[in-house]
């Protein structure tokens, strides 16, 4: 499950400037690099990340939702 997490961690790295700051070399907002789905699918990660929190939490007896 660990690996798991650090995996999503790694997933929307390299991405985190331009969300938000764009692509100022070819002009373009983050508006205009990202859709819905990407949204929709860094949601779901981050649904996961925790998700996969809670239960290590939990196992380490820190409570958890």
């Amino acid at each position: 499950m660990v690996r798991e997490l650090a995996k999503i961690s790694h997933t929307p790295a390299p991405e985190h400037a331009r969300t938000i700051y764009g692509d100022p070399i070819r002009r373009l907002t983050p508006w205009q690099l990202y859709k819905k789905k990407d949204a929709e699918k860094a949601i779901n990660l981050a649904r996961r990340a925790v998700e996969i929190m809670e239960e290590v939490l939990k196992r380490i007896g820190i409570g958890g939702t």
